[in-house]
């Protein structure tokens, strides 16, 4: 298996290494650095997810992905035909029978495409030749995330003055970027659509390739990361404004923007009302996860039990290491009512807005999900379908997305590449505005472009997003397209400069 293992490494570094099959120039000795480097960042991975988080064995969310698209893949063994309709979305009892057990495979009612099972129909197929060795996975993950730095080079590449290997250098070895891109989670598809949508969008003209290229990073968007995706709108309605206005072309399509949300509002109150439902739903779902509680079993809905409400419970035969996600099939983790108790009637991942249960003393409950509070979580006011309370929520959404973990917050100690990687990029952005070079039009309209960008996403991802980890984890394209700013706008000292 070593062997083996070696072997595939050896092939995507061989990949990297021919000369103009990716990038002319040097690149066919950074690439396989680039690839190696990754490589490693994913073993890093492997060991964060494994010690840290999974006791000895994957765990967290990388451990759940990979595990329930083992069990997707040994349903090829059993029926080949229910594989492949697992694959193109068709569902059976057959099929249900393998994925019944699966939480993350479940979950996801309130996105249009379930993202969860989109990555775990991937590593299904993955696992066809990885013989369940994480570190395939890792490699696969690695290899596509070089691709990402590529695209995202190419977007920008005739913007700016900086050269080619520096702009590799500082967006391929950002630290949330490295880390995450390379792990068996959805960032490295949708960093790989991110960067191809940027290339597409920044750079002029049409082909088969380019239209080819747009629609993969679309779909890749659409099936790993939908938000991502929604952000894009705005900048992408930014460029078509900007390229058929005769005059006044920044100012103009600035805010003509600006307009399109508040006519928006205005005219179609009841899909913003859904909009604003879907969101609060999201946010609501994501911060009793965070601050930790009980799920159990409450006919067709869930019963959610906060911490401050374990006082009126007794478990029975409940293992303290039955951490989430605790197995359907298992028996004996069972919690029972000891005095009338009012619980919140959930249904996670769905649209169904939250009420309230009285239970009485004696009634007893499967307990589905055991979360414990997470070390980064951060209370944020909750939506409730109030238009008022998302607006009021807006600014400290940006700030959370784009400043946050501080030194004084809760977190593990994880945090501090987060706050250095945060220091290093405004210290790059203001260093970029004091050694200013003077821009073009078309060069001003692509930095509207990414800031647009930056905020519409920050503010996506501030308003859901109550834990910090995930906040350093979802910013990555916020803090990618803050640095393209940087490098598009500095003046190059002379020792990293094309001229």
């Amino acid at each position: 298996m070593i062997l083996y293992i070696t072997g595939l490494f050896a092939l995507g570094f061989l990949f990297f290494m021919k000369k103009r099959l990716i990038l002319n120039g040097p690149f066919n000795k950074v690439l396989p650095a680039l690839f190696t480097i990754k490589v490693l960042c994913g073993f890093l991975f492997l060991y964060v997810y494994s010690e840290i988080y999974g006791q000895g064995e994957l765990g967290g969310d990388a451990g759940v992905f990979f595990n329930e698209s083992k069990k997707l893949n040994d349903l090829f063994f059993h029926s080949p035909l229910n594989y492949l309709k697992s694959l193109v979305g068709i569902q059976n009892e057959t099929i249900s029978s393998f994925t019944n057990t699966m939480p993350h495979w479940s979950s996801g009612k309130q996105a249009i495409l379930n993202e969860n099972r989109n990555l775990i129909r991937v590593h299904s197929i993955i696992h066809f030749f990885s013989f369940n060795q994480p570190i395939i996975h890792v490699f696969v993950s690695s290899f596509v995330s070089v691709f990402s730095t590529i695209y995202i080079f190419r977007a920008i590449e005739s913007y700016t003055k900086v050269k080619s290997v520096v702009i590799l250098l500082i967006v391929s070895l950002a630290p949330s970027f490295l880390f995450w891109s390379s792990g068996i989670l959805k960032e490295p598809f949708a960093l790989l659509g991110f960067s191809l949508l940027l290339y597409c969008l920044f750079n002029i003209g049409f082909s088969i390739k380019k239209i080819t290229l747009l629609i993969i990073g679309s779909c890749l968007l659409i099936g790993f990361k939908l938000y991502l995706f929604f952000a894009f709108i705005p900048l992408i309605l930014f460029i078509g404004i900007y390229r058929f206005l005769p005059r006044k072309k920044l100012l103009g399509s600035f805010v003509i923007l600006l307009l399109i949300p508040i006519v928006f509002s205005s005219f179609f109150p009841v899909t913003r009302q859904k909009l604003i439902h879907r969101i609060g739903m999201k946010q609501y779902d994501f911060t009793n996860l965070a601050k930790g509680g009980i799920f159990v079993a409450g006919g067709k809905y869930m019963y959610y039990f906060e911490p401050n409400q374990y006082h009126s419970l007794r478990f029975t035969n409940f293992k303290n290491d039955s951490l989430w996600p605790i197995d359907g099939s298992k028996t004996g983790e069972y919690i029972q009512i000891t005095k009338q108790t009012d619980v919140s009637v959930v249904n996670y991942g769905g649209l169904t807005p939250p009420s309230i249960d009285c239970l009485s003393p004696g009634e007893t409950y499967h307990i589905i999900y055991f979360a414990e509070e997470s070390e980064g979580y951060i209370s944020l006011p909750l939506i409730r379908d109030s238009f008022g309370q998302l607006i009021k929520n807006t600014p400290q959404a940006i700030s959370n997305t784009l400043f946050r973990p501080f030194f004084g917050d809760e977190g593990s100690s994880l945090k501090y590449p987060a706050i250095l990687e945060t220091i290093l990029l405004f210290s790059l952005l203001i260093i970029a505005f004091i050694k200013k070079r003077k821009l073009s039009e078309n060069e001003t309209k692509i930095i509207f472009s990414l800031l647009i960008f930056t905020f519409s996403l920050a503010i996506i991802i501030g308003l859901t997003t109550p834990v910090l980890g995930a906040i350093v984890r979802y910013r990555i394209p916020v803090y990618t397209a803050i640095s393209l700013i940087a490098l598009i706008i500095i003046k190059p000292f002379k020792i990293v400069s094309n001229e």
